[in-house]
């Protein structure tokens, strides 16, 4: 899976400092929120209009990043004329301005002054005003969530690159609410827009779920939950039979598979140059309005390959991890760009940089990849009463991606071996697990070799069930290999595991 340890930790707390109170403003319902009325009539504005503010700054002028803007023929209004913001628990309004002064209740405002509801704020001496209103009930739990993200998508997207908080503020806005409850639609051919259309319509609307859907959500959670037990059950008895095989051979030599093992002067440092440290450097959020938001401290990385015939391949949750939400808690961002995409009509572009020990590197974008996402299934998140579709591929086996690139690699690929596999088979795998073989990229960086056995003959899911592995956050996307007639040959790509002793493999004759 994605290396989520260690580097990750750093980015993500280095992530949530940038944000700050930015995504408390919508996930808490104890914050407060004040008012802005305007009281003279201007080109974008009437007088008595009024605008709920959410966030702890917001700028006034005619700049196009203000959240209060005004027309370009308000000429006495500078682009970034005054702000509003919040010092400890008061709000106090700034003058930002060099050549038109800010006028609160008559009386220019040097730097700043603080606030109290009522007052009136001036922008400059001829220039529109507004009043500052802190309602009775100004906490934002009373405002409806679709308001809350509407009013924040507006302010918050606006100084600053602000773009950030926008997005991870609707991320923890979702996570927080503690989960979701997940069902198998079991109609593949589901045609989500219109759903999302009217799901839209209801957030629009305050309508609440009814009471018929509350129980078929009801429902639909217990059979998961049951699905959940005999998943738990299957694993649990993979388990004991990798157990079993184990102590047999611990108690007879297995037997000797001509041509399998792997000799010490087998040279397998020949294949370090064509597996590649993959990084998502960039991901590029397009929003139907068209605006872009760039979360720049969103990154994670894995392992890919470059094959002899011009394929580099990696795993599917490696480049997009959206469709893997498997713990909302722990992969929050993950689980607001799957929201955005299959609710909110956004779209979703990555910039993957692939670094080999030689110091090559490989530039993609997400387009560039082939992906088969037919497997994947509906779930629906429950948010304050309210329904978001999202779409997941945790039950598809496919969870491997690639591209066609002008560029020979040295890899073999054998994909008729991977569904022949006997178990106790030896297997190779070389990747960067947890960043390991990769602090310095393009320099001192190779990849790390580790084993694995093939833990049952034949495909369990259409995977290769591994024991006694050593697969590690990092690995993913990562080859696998078994050595045969003196040649190292990719049968698999690395997927995962559970726990400490039973891997996954995605056959490599799914692309093939």
């Amino acid at each position: 899976m994605p290396e989520t340890t260690g580097r990750e930790t750093v980015v993500r707390n280095r992530f949530s400092r940038s944000i700050g109170s930015g995504i408390s403003s919508l996930t808490s319902g104890g914050r407060e929120y004040f008012v802005l009325e305007h009281k003279s009539n201007s080109k974008r504005y009437r007088a008595g209009q009024q605008k709920e503010i959410i966030v702890d700054y917001v700028e006034l002028g005619r700049d196009s990043k203000c959240a209060i803007r005004y027309s370009p023929e308000d000429v006495t209004v500078s682009r970034r004329h005054a702000a509003i913001t919040k010092e400890g628990g008061t709000w106090v309004v700034l003058n930002l301005s060099e050549t038109n002064p800010t006028l609160l209740n008559g009386r220019p405002v040097n730097k700043k002054y603080y606030l109290s509801s009522g007052d009136e704020i001036q922008l400059s001496l001829e220039g529109p005003k507004v009043a500052f209103i802190v309602p009775g009930n100004n906490k934002t739990g009373s405002l409806s969530i679709g308001k809350r993200m509407t009013l924040f998508s507006e302010q918050a997207l606006k100084p600053y690159k602000r773009a950030i908080a926008g997005l991870i503020a609707l991320v923890v806005a979702i996570s927080a609410l503690a989960g979701y409850f997940i069902y198998d639609l079991n109609k593949q051919n589901i045609n989500l827009q219109t759903q999302a259309t009217e799901i839209k319509k209801q957030l629009r609307d305050s309508v609440s779920i009814s009471q018929e859907r509350a129980d078929t959500l009801e429902k639909m959670n217990l059979k998961l939950a049951q699905e959940s037990e005999k998943a738990k059950r299957r694993v649990r008895g993979l388990r004991n039979e990798l157990r079993k095989v184990n102590e047999e051979r611990r108690g007879a030599q297995a037997p000797t598979i001509p041509g399998t093992s792997a000799p010490a002067n087998s040279n397998i440092e020949a294949l370090y140059k064509d597996v590649y440290l993959v990084r998502v450097s960039r991901v590029k959020v397009t929003q139907p309005d068209g605006e872009i938001l760039r979360p720049d401290n969103l990154v994670w990385q894995g392992t890919g390959f470059l094959t002899k015939d011009n394929r580099f391949v990696t795993a599917r949750h490696v480049i997009e991890p959206w469709f893997y939400p498997l713990d909302a808690d722990e992969n929050p961002d993950m689980l607001l760009l799957n929201v955005l995409r299959h609710n909110y009509g956004g779209t979703i572009n990555l910039e993957v940089e692939a670094i080999s020990s030689t110091g090559k590197k490989l530039k993609f974008e997400l387009t560039d990849f082939e992906i088969d996402r037919t497997g994947d299934k509906s779930q629906e998140v429950d948010v304050e009463g309210q329904p978001h579709v999202i779409r997941h591929a945790l039950e598809n086996p496919n969870d491997i991606a690639w591209a066609k690139i002008n560029q020979e690699g040295s890899l073999l690929t054998d994909p008729g071996s991977s569904d022949r596999l006997q178990a106790t088979r030896d297997l190779y795998i070389l990747g960067y697990p947890l960043g390991f073989g990769a602090s310095d990229p393009g320099t001192q960086m190779a990849p790390i070799y580790s084993t694995a056995k093939v833990g049952r003959p034949g495909l369990e899911n259409s995977s290769i069930i591994t024991s006694n592995n050593s697969i590690e956050s990092g690995n993913s996307g990562g080859p696998v290999f078994i050595y045969e007639d003196g040649k190292y040959k990719v049968i698999g790509v690395v997927s995962g595991g559970w726990g400490e002793e039973v891997g996954r493999i995605i056959p490599i004759k799914l692309i093939y």
